[in-house]
């Protein structure tokens, strides 16, 4: 079970809120806490709580994890949609050098991509 900061509040709660308004710096997070929820959470906790989420949702950083057999039937599907593996690697160097496309894959999709922006604008004014 999740801890409770004082008065009840879920701090894993707050860092799904936070994460699903696309901010995903550890150190970010934290800075969201305690700017909306007058929170102290430390970056350190924040990453642990974030590993354990990815976990529960069965995606793990680095190495195979779980679905190394999907990750390859995907990358398989691909290369032969476009038609050979030189002409994959080609496609994805290609939506890599797009600015819009890496802006989108760093900030983990193109929901977060919005979120991220629109938190922006509301902040900037």
């Amino acid at each position: 079970m999740a801890k409770r900061a004082s008065g009840g509040v879920n701090k894993a709660a707050i860092i799904r809120e936070a994460l699903g308004k696309g901010i995903e710096s550890p150190a970010a997070i934290s800075a969201y806490a305690k700017q909306s929820k007058g929170l102290t959470l430390d970056p350190k906790y924040v990453s642990v709580i974030k590993s354990n989420l990815r976990a529960k949702a069965g995606k793990t950083r680095g190495g195979r994890g779980g679905s190394g057999r999907d990750s390859q039937k995907e990358a398989m599907l691909f290369a032969l949609k476009n038609g050979t593996i030189d002409k994959a690697k080609k496609a994805l160097e290609g939506v890599r050098n797009d600015p819009a496309m890496s802006f989108a894959i760093n900030m983990g999709g193109v929901d977060q991509a919005i979120a991220a922006l629109t938190d922006l604008a509301s902040h900037v004014g």
